[in-house]
Protein backbone atom coordinates (compact mmCIF):
# COMPACT_ATOMS: atom_id res chain seq x y z
CA UNK A 1 0.00 0.00 0.00
CA UNK A 2 1.03 3.38 -0.94
CA UNK A 3 2.21 5.78 2.15
CA UNK A 4 0.30 8.40 2.13
CA UNK A 5 1.22 9.90 5.54
CA UNK A 6 3.08 13.64 4.74
CA UNK A 7 6.47 13.34 4.34
CA UNK A 8 8.67 12.87 7.50
CA UNK A 9 10.80 16.07 8.67
CA UNK A 10 12.59 18.27 11.12
CA UNK A 11 12.59 21.95 11.31
CA UNK A 12 15.40 23.84 10.42
CA UNK A 13 15.85 27.33 9.16
CA UNK A 14 15.03 30.95 9.31
CA UNK A 15 12.06 33.55 9.81
CA UNK A 16 11.26 34.48 5.95
CA UNK A 17 11.02 30.47 4.85
CA UNK A 18 10.92 27.49 6.97
CA UNK A 19 12.93 24.19 5.31
CA UNK A 20 12.17 21.24 6.64
CA UNK A 21 14.54 18.15 6.63
CA UNK A 22 13.68 14.54 6.13
CA UNK A 23 13.76 13.09 9.80
CA UNK A 24 11.13 13.25 12.75
CA UNK A 25 7.25 13.71 11.67
CA UNK A 26 6.00 16.87 11.09
CA UNK A 27 2.42 15.69 11.60
CA UNK A 28 0.60 14.28 14.96
CA UNK A 29 -2.63 11.91 14.49
CA UNK A 30 -5.20 14.16 16.74
CA UNK A 31 -8.03 11.51 15.76
CA UNK A 32 -8.96 7.96 14.11
CA UNK A 33 -12.17 7.01 13.04
CA UNK A 34 -12.76 3.01 12.58
CA UNK A 35 -14.70 0.69 11.12
CA UNK A 36 -15.53 -2.60 12.57
CA UNK A 37 -12.46 -1.89 14.83
CA UNK A 38 -9.79 -1.04 11.99
CA UNK A 39 -8.54 2.27 11.74
CA UNK A 40 -9.48 3.54 8.41
CA UNK A 41 -9.31 7.13 8.41
CA UNK A 42 -6.75 9.50 10.29
CA UNK A 43 -6.96 13.44 11.49
CA UNK A 44 -3.79 14.85 11.62
CA UNK A 45 -2.42 18.00 12.55
CA UNK A 46 0.76 20.19 12.24
CA UNK A 47 3.48 20.38 14.55
CA UNK A 48 4.39 23.56 13.13
CA UNK A 49 2.87 26.99 15.10
CA UNK A 50 2.72 28.88 11.86
CA UNK A 51 0.60 26.20 10.52
CA UNK A 52 -3.04 25.66 11.59
CA UNK A 53 -5.75 22.74 10.70
CA UNK A 54 -6.06 19.24 10.12
CA UNK A 55 -5.71 16.91 7.23
CA UNK A 56 -7.37 13.59 6.97
CA UNK A 57 -5.75 10.77 5.51
CA UNK A 58 -7.66 7.28 4.51
CA UNK A 59 -6.71 4.07 2.63
CA UNK A 60 -9.33 3.77 -0.13
CA UNK A 61 -8.53 0.17 -1.29
CA UNK A 62 -4.88 -1.59 -1.77
CA UNK A 63 -2.65 -0.02 -3.56
CA UNK A 64 -4.54 3.23 -3.03
CA UNK A 65 -4.74 5.90 -0.55
CA UNK A 66 -5.77 9.58 -0.23
CA UNK A 67 -5.24 12.92 2.25
CA UNK A 68 -7.17 15.84 2.02
CA UNK A 69 -8.18 19.08 4.52
CA UNK A 70 -7.34 22.80 5.06
CA UNK A 71 -5.01 24.62 6.65
CA UNK A 72 -3.94 28.31 7.28
CA UNK A 73 -0.11 28.87 6.38
CA UNK A 74 1.51 31.51 7.64
CA UNK A 75 4.99 31.06 6.09
CA UNK A 76 6.51 29.30 2.95
CA UNK A 77 7.39 25.54 4.44
CA UNK A 78 9.42 23.81 2.50
CA UNK A 79 9.77 19.85 2.63
CA UNK A 80 13.29 18.15 1.83
CA UNK A 81 12.94 14.46 0.27
CA UNK A 82 15.77 12.20 -0.81
CA UNK A 83 14.90 11.51 -4.22
CA UNK A 84 13.59 7.48 -5.19
CA UNK A 85 13.22 5.11 -7.03
CA UNK A 86 9.32 6.03 -7.98
CA UNK A 87 6.36 3.73 -8.43
CA UNK A 88 4.11 6.06 -7.09
CA UNK A 89 1.44 7.99 -9.10
CA UNK A 90 -0.06 11.16 -7.11
CA UNK A 91 -3.07 13.04 -8.48
CA UNK A 92 -3.10 16.62 -6.72
CA UNK A 93 -6.54 19.14 -6.49
CA UNK A 94 -5.62 22.39 -5.22
CA UNK A 95 -8.59 23.90 -4.21
CA UNK A 96 -7.54 26.96 -2.36
CA UNK A 97 -3.70 27.85 -2.03
CA UNK A 98 -0.46 27.67 -3.65
CA UNK A 99 1.80 24.54 -4.03
CA UNK A 100 5.54 24.28 -5.94
CA UNK A 101 7.13 20.39 -6.14
CA UNK A 102 10.76 20.50 -7.39
CA UNK A 103 12.58 17.64 -9.08
CA UNK A 104 16.03 16.82 -9.56
CA UNK A 105 17.43 18.43 -12.67
CA UNK A 106 15.48 21.33 -10.89
CA UNK A 107 12.12 20.81 -13.33
CA UNK A 108 9.26 22.61 -10.93
CA UNK A 109 5.43 21.80 -10.81
CA UNK A 110 3.56 24.68 -10.19
CA UNK A 111 -0.05 24.72 -8.62
CA UNK A 112 -2.16 27.50 -7.65
CA UNK A 113 -6.04 27.39 -6.71
CA UNK A 114 -8.24 25.57 -9.54
CA UNK A 115 -5.56 23.43 -10.95
CA UNK A 116 -4.35 19.71 -10.48
CA UNK A 117 -1.34 17.92 -10.94
CA UNK A 118 -0.12 14.30 -11.92
CA UNK A 119 3.42 13.65 -10.77
CA UNK A 120 5.64 10.69 -10.24
CA UNK A 121 7.14 11.02 -7.12
CA UNK A 122 10.27 9.65 -8.26
CA UNK A 123 13.41 12.99 -8.19
CA UNK A 124 11.10 14.72 -6.41
CA UNK A 125 13.15 16.58 -3.85
CA UNK A 126 11.36 19.48 -2.66
CA UNK A 127 7.69 20.65 -1.85
CA UNK A 128 6.75 24.20 -1.17
CA UNK A 129 3.61 24.90 0.83
CA UNK A 130 3.48 29.30 0.09
CA UNK A 131 1.62 31.46 2.60
CA UNK A 132 -2.25 31.49 2.55
CA UNK A 133 -4.89 31.65 4.65
CA UNK A 134 -6.89 28.88 3.73
CA UNK A 135 -4.74 26.05 2.02
CA UNK A 136 -7.00 23.15 0.93
CA UNK A 137 -5.70 20.06 -1.06
CA UNK A 138 -6.69 16.62 -2.03
CA UNK A 139 -3.95 13.71 -3.01
CA UNK A 140 -4.43 10.74 -4.20
CA UNK A 141 -1.96 8.23 -4.31
CA UNK A 142 -1.72 5.23 -6.70
CA UNK A 143 0.79 2.56 -7.04
CA UNK A 144 2.16 1.51 -10.23
CA UNK A 145 1.09 -1.70 -10.16
CA UNK A 146 -2.51 -0.64 -9.56
CA UNK A 147 -1.65 2.47 -12.74
CA UNK A 148 -0.51 -0.20 -14.76
CA UNK A 149 -3.31 -2.90 -14.27
CA UNK A 150 -5.91 -0.07 -14.87
CA UNK A 151 -4.44 1.55 -17.97
CA UNK A 152 -2.06 -1.07 -19.83
CA UNK A 153 -4.54 -2.36 -22.40
CA UNK A 154 -6.40 1.15 -22.96
CA UNK A 155 -5.75 2.64 -26.17
CA UNK A 156 -7.06 6.63 -25.27
CA UNK A 157 -4.13 9.18 -25.29
CA UNK A 158 -4.77 9.75 -21.37
CA UNK A 159 -4.22 6.06 -20.56
CA UNK A 160 -0.73 6.02 -22.67
CA UNK A 161 0.04 9.63 -21.23
CA UNK A 162 -0.72 7.79 -17.44
CA UNK A 163 1.91 5.14 -18.41
CA UNK A 164 4.82 6.92 -19.85
CA UNK A 165 4.73 8.99 -16.62
CA UNK A 166 4.46 6.57 -14.34
CA UNK A 167 7.61 4.14 -16.18
CA UNK A 168 9.42 7.48 -16.05
CA UNK A 169 9.77 8.09 -19.49
CA UNK A 170 9.48 11.91 -20.32
CA UNK A 171 8.39 14.92 -18.21
CA UNK A 172 7.82 14.02 -14.67
CA UNK A 173 4.51 15.92 -14.15
CA UNK A 174 1.63 17.70 -16.19
CA UNK A 175 -0.39 19.91 -14.37
CA UNK A 176 -4.01 21.24 -15.94
CA UNK A 177 -6.87 23.50 -14.77
CA UNK A 178 -9.67 21.64 -12.96
CA UNK A 179 -11.46 19.38 -15.84
CA UNK A 180 -15.24 20.03 -15.52
CA UNK A 181 -16.66 18.38 -12.32
CA UNK A 182 -13.68 18.35 -10.60
CA UNK A 183 -14.68 21.00 -7.97
CA UNK A 184 -17.55 20.08 -7.22
CA UNK A 185 -15.96 16.19 -6.36
CA UNK A 186 -13.44 17.62 -4.23
CA UNK A 187 -16.16 19.84 -2.31
CA UNK A 188 -17.93 16.55 -1.97
CA UNK A 189 -15.28 15.25 0.06
CA UNK A 190 -14.77 17.77 2.08
CA UNK A 191 -18.35 18.03 2.96
CA UNK A 192 -19.09 14.33 3.20
CA UNK A 193 -21.67 13.97 6.06
CA UNK A 194 -22.02 10.17 5.91
CA UNK A 195 -20.12 7.83 8.38
CA UNK A 196 -18.96 3.85 8.26
CA UNK A 197 -19.49 2.34 5.55
CA UNK A 198 -21.36 4.91 3.40
CA UNK A 199 -18.63 7.30 3.84
CA UNK A 200 -16.26 4.58 2.93
CA UNK A 201 -18.07 4.02 -0.53
CA UNK A 202 -18.88 7.84 -1.24
CA UNK A 203 -15.37 8.86 -0.86
CA UNK A 204 -14.04 6.10 -2.69
CA UNK A 205 -16.76 7.31 -5.61
CA UNK A 206 -15.38 10.63 -5.95
CA UNK A 207 -11.73 9.11 -5.59
CA UNK A 208 -12.46 7.13 -8.62
CA UNK A 209 -14.53 10.11 -10.05
CA UNK A 210 -11.35 12.62 -9.66
CA UNK A 211 -9.02 10.02 -11.61
CA UNK A 212 -11.31 9.92 -13.96
CA UNK A 213 -11.39 13.23 -14.45
CA UNK A 214 -8.00 13.66 -14.85
CA UNK A 215 -7.51 11.05 -17.30
CA UNK A 216 -9.93 12.50 -19.69
CA UNK A 217 -7.98 15.74 -19.03
CA UNK A 218 -4.88 14.07 -20.43
CA UNK A 219 -7.06 12.98 -23.17
CA UNK A 220 -8.26 16.23 -24.91
CA UNK A 221 -4.76 17.04 -26.59
CA UNK A 222 -2.55 19.72 -26.36
CA UNK A 223 -4.70 22.86 -26.18
CA UNK A 224 -6.45 21.30 -23.29
CA UNK A 225 -2.65 20.33 -21.16
CA UNK A 226 -1.85 24.45 -22.08
CA UNK A 227 -5.31 25.54 -20.33
CA UNK A 228 -9.12 24.01 -20.87
CA UNK A 229 -10.06 27.49 -22.16
CA UNK A 230 -8.27 26.62 -25.55
CA UNK A 231 -5.21 28.95 -26.23
CA UNK A 232 -2.96 29.76 -23.28
CA UNK A 233 -3.71 33.20 -23.07
CA UNK A 234 -7.47 32.36 -22.80
CA UNK A 235 -6.69 30.20 -19.98
CA UNK A 236 -4.23 32.59 -18.44
CA UNK A 237 -7.23 35.34 -18.41
CA UNK A 238 -9.85 33.42 -17.30
CA UNK A 239 -7.50 32.65 -14.23
CA UNK A 240 -7.02 36.22 -13.90
CA UNK A 241 -10.69 37.08 -14.10
CA UNK A 242 -11.44 34.72 -11.77
CA UNK A 243 -8.42 36.20 -8.89
CA UNK A 244 -10.67 39.41 -9.46
CA UNK A 245 -13.49 38.25 -8.28
CA UNK A 246 -12.02 36.54 -5.51
CA UNK A 247 -10.40 40.07 -4.13
CA UNK A 248 -14.01 41.30 -5.02
CA UNK A 249 -16.25 39.20 -3.49
CA UNK A 250 -18.19 41.89 -1.97
CA UNK A 251 -17.94 44.61 -4.64
CA UNK A 252 -17.45 42.64 -7.90
CA UNK A 253 -17.01 43.61 -11.80
CA UNK A 254 -19.78 43.71 -13.89
CA UNK A 255 -19.47 40.78 -16.62
CA UNK A 256 -18.70 43.54 -19.37
CA UNK A 257 -16.08 45.57 -16.43
CA UNK A 258 -14.45 41.82 -15.81
CA UNK A 259 -14.26 40.96 -19.47
CA UNK A 260 -12.09 44.44 -19.73
CA UNK A 261 -9.76 44.23 -17.13
CA UNK A 262 -8.22 41.10 -18.03
CA UNK A 263 -8.27 41.43 -21.81
CA UNK A 264 -10.93 39.05 -23.27
CA UNK A 265 -14.71 39.78 -24.80
CA UNK A 266 -17.76 38.46 -22.71
CA UNK A 267 -18.32 35.45 -24.80
CA UNK A 268 -14.49 33.94 -24.63
CA UNK A 269 -14.92 35.08 -20.68
CA UNK A 270 -18.52 33.09 -20.38
CA UNK A 271 -17.23 30.06 -22.27
CA UNK A 272 -13.69 30.02 -20.34
CA UNK A 273 -15.12 30.03 -16.82
CA UNK A 274 -17.54 27.20 -18.51
CA UNK A 275 -14.46 25.07 -19.74
CA UNK A 276 -11.94 25.85 -16.69
CA UNK A 277 -13.94 25.78 -13.61
CA UNK A 278 -17.74 24.30 -14.78
CA UNK A 279 -19.45 27.16 -13.96
CA UNK A 280 -20.38 30.82 -15.20
CA UNK A 281 -18.80 33.98 -13.75
CA UNK A 282 -21.96 34.63 -11.65
CA UNK A 283 -21.76 30.68 -10.42
CA UNK A 284 -17.83 30.93 -9.52
CA UNK A 285 -18.61 34.18 -7.51
CA UNK A 286 -21.58 32.72 -6.06
CA UNK A 287 -19.47 29.85 -5.04
CA UNK A 288 -16.37 31.65 -3.84
CA UNK A 289 -19.13 34.09 -1.59
CA UNK A 290 -20.24 30.84 0.18
CA UNK A 291 -16.85 29.22 0.52
CA UNK A 292 -15.70 32.82 2.13
CA UNK A 293 -18.92 32.54 4.30
CA UNK A 294 -18.03 29.14 5.40
CA UNK A 295 -14.68 30.34 6.34
CA UNK A 296 -15.63 33.04 8.39
CA UNK A 297 -18.24 31.25 10.70
CA UNK A 298 -15.34 28.49 11.09
CA UNK A 299 -13.00 30.55 12.51
CA UNK A 300 -15.32 32.19 14.45
CA UNK A 301 -14.97 35.74 12.84
CA UNK A 302 -18.35 36.34 12.26
CA UNK A 303 -21.62 35.62 13.49
CA UNK A 304 -24.03 34.09 10.74
CA UNK A 305 -26.30 38.05 9.68
CA UNK A 306 -21.96 39.12 9.37
CA UNK A 307 -21.20 36.71 7.33
CA UNK A 308 -24.24 37.17 4.58
CA UNK A 309 -23.75 40.88 5.18
CA UNK A 310 -19.85 40.35 3.90
CA UNK A 311 -20.15 37.90 0.90
CA UNK A 312 -23.09 40.55 -0.44
CA UNK A 313 -25.81 39.06 0.84
CA UNK A 314 -28.61 41.71 2.42
CA UNK A 315 -31.28 39.13 3.31
CA UNK A 316 -30.11 36.64 5.71
CA UNK A 317 -32.94 34.12 4.85
CA UNK A 318 -31.82 33.98 0.99
CA UNK A 319 -28.09 33.47 2.33
CA UNK A 320 -29.58 30.62 4.42
CA UNK A 321 -31.09 29.42 2.00
CA UNK A 322 -27.77 29.23 -0.29
CA UNK A 323 -25.77 28.25 2.19
CA UNK A 324 -28.17 24.93 2.38
CA UNK A 325 -27.79 24.39 -1.26
CA UNK A 326 -24.05 24.36 -1.47
CA UNK A 327 -22.88 22.50 1.73
CA UNK A 328 -26.12 20.81 2.53
CA UNK A 329 -26.77 22.39 6.14
CA UNK A 330 -27.88 25.81 7.68
CA UNK A 331 -24.57 28.15 8.50
CA UNK A 332 -25.53 27.73 11.93
CA UNK A 333 -24.00 24.61 12.38
CA UNK A 334 -20.71 25.51 11.36
CA UNK A 335 -20.53 29.12 13.48
CA UNK A 336 -17.78 28.66 15.93
CA UNK A 337 -19.56 27.82 19.79
CA UNK A 338 -17.21 31.04 21.34
CA UNK A 339 -19.27 33.70 19.07
CA UNK A 340 -22.25 34.93 20.04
Amino acid sequence: MADVRLMPAVLRHDLSRIDLQPGDTDYEPVACLEEAGVPVETVCRSRMPWIDGTLRGRRVRPGIGMHWGAERIGRETVYHSEPGPGGVLCFIFALEGGWRDVFQGREACERSSGQMSILNTAGFVRHHCLPSPNAWHLCIVVERGQVEAWFAREKTEGARRLLRLIRGEGAPHYTLPFAPGVRAALEAVRDCPYRGICRALALEARCNDLIVRCVEALSGGGAELAGAAGPHGDAVRIRAAAEVLDRNLENPPSLGELARLVGINECYLKRGFRQVFDTTPFGYLRTRRMERARHLLETGQATVIEASTFVGHRNPSHFASMFRRQFGANPHRFKRRDRP
